[in-house]
């Protein structure tokens, strides 16, 4: 496949160009180290090229990586983030309390240290947005480009990050509430919150779906929505919840904690794509077509106890055959097996015939005694049995001798029986052809 593929005008077949020329590196440096010995300067400049064309892996090791393979250390990430949070909360109430001279820098009243830490949080979950895009990117199965959901995951958390640094997103409320005044309950709010919310729940679904090979993930992520969904509540009526000191608490804690839940699935799925896969989730049916197999698996399990009329059972066998089922015509012949041969019992030697009339022999200077072909051979006991008939004609003017060359000579089965015997057995042939 030197000449590639000309032409690709989706990601699909870009990335099978790309995969394939990775084949054809491969290939060609497979052949190059089979080819025939050179020299020791030349093979070293060769393998100093191979080494740095020659495709790294993908997976990193444990040691290498940023993003730690234990679940010990994921899990002592989270409680070290857990500590930080509700170590940020504890300051923010004891500098607001008190007389400090860190109030206005501290104190949840001023949102500044809340601001902080959702900062941190939201560009952490930016950072690990980019790296699972980087390491499932290169994946050799995601041909329909799932992978692009962590394109829109990474802008849409570095975006909310400038909101909440910069308050960029309450600067739009307002400049769409000057231009199209909208009198309503909470305005300003809803201008930037029925938007965010939107992305976020589209967002929640597509990276849910990416998700499906690693459960801790989903569940982590799925906790994201919760806080979320608080965060929310605590936002837009916070005093029918807590009361009016507690409302800069509340909704610090709860916009927060959704920052830093964030982070902590972003951290799992991260691990799973960096040390165990880059491959997508397979696909899966709508849910409509799910739950209309499923009921109706359900009613063909009730269906199977409940007896059959009369007049089904009497049914033709034409009516009876499943849509799945062959037909009469279309259903192979059985194989017949061959039958064992019978054992053939013995009959009983024939009797040579009556001499015939002088003219007779005159007119056939020769005598033949046939058999059919397939005549069984049979011992013949003597003195009492006779010959069996010679299909083989012999002259009748033979001499008569009792040589041994002339009983070798004989087309008769009488290889059992004795020289006498035999000698004896010849002596009434002849004498049975001359009477």
């Amino acid at each position: 496949m030197n000449a590639g593929f000309i032409g690709a005008g989706s990601g699909a077949d870009r990335r099978r160009r790309r995969l394939a020329q990775d084949a054809d590196r491969g290939a060609t440096a497979s052949k190059s180290r089979t080819a025939r010995p050179r020299s020791a300067a030349r093979s070293q400049t060769d393998h100093a090229v191979d080494s740095s064309a020659a495709p790294q892996p993908l997976v990193a090791h444990p040691r290498e990586s940023m993003i730690p393979f234990s679940p010990v250390r994921i899990a002592s990430i989270i409680a070290a983030g857990v500590v930080l949070w509700m170590g940020m909360l504890w300051i923010g109430m004891t500098a607001g309390s008190g007389d400090s001279a860190f109030k206005e820098i501290l104190s949840l009243e001023h949102r500044r240290l809340p601001r902080f830490f959702s900062t941190i949080c939201l560009l952490t979950a930016t950072q690990l947005s980019l790296l699972i895009l980087w390491y499932r990117i290169r994946s050799r199965k995601d041909f329909g480009g799932r992978y692009r959901v962590w394109w829109l995951s990474s802008m849409y958390w570095g975006l909310a990050c400038c909101c909440v640094t910069t308050d960029l997103h309450l600067a739009f409320a307002r400049f769409v509430q000057r231009r199209w005044t909208i009198e309503m309950w909470q305005a300003e709010t809803l201008h930037w919150l029925i938007p965010a919310s939107i992305t976020f729940l589209a967002l929640h679904r597509l990276v849910q779906l990416d998700m499906r090979h690693s459960r801790p993930s989903r569940l982590a992520w799925d906790t994201t929505w919760w806080c979320a969904v608080a965060a929310t509540i605590a936002m837009l009526c916070p005093r029918a919840l807590v009361s009016a000191g507690n409302e800069p608490l509340l909704f610090a804690g709860t916009t927060t904690l959704w920052h830093l839940m964030t982070v902590f699935a972003l951290l799992i799925h991260a691990r799973f794509v960096v040390h165990i896969t880059n491959e997508c989730a397979p696909k899966k049916p709508p849910r409509i077509m799910r739950a209309i197999h499923s009921a109706h698996a359900t009613a063909e399990r009730l269906a199977s106890g409940i007896p059959k009329p009369k007049f089904l059972v009497r049914m033709p066998n034409f009516l009876k055959r499943t849509p799945g089922e062959p037909t009469e015509q279309a259903k192979p012949t059985a194989q017949v097996k061959p039958r064992k041969p019978e054992p053939v019992a013995a009959k009983a030697p024939a009797k040579p015939a009556a001499p015939t009339a002088p003219a007779a022999q005159e007119e056939l200077p020769t005598r033949t005694r046939s058999i059919p072909p397939s005549a069984p051979q049979v011992r013949i006991d003597p003195p009492h049995a006779t010959a069996p008939p010679v299909s083989q004609s012999q002259p009748m003017d033979d001499e008569d001798s009792d040589s041994e060359n002339d009983d070798m000579g004989d087309s008769d089965d009488v290889s059992q029986l004795s020289r006498k015997e035999r000698r004896r057995l010849k002596k009434a042939q002849r004498a049975s052809r001359r009477g």
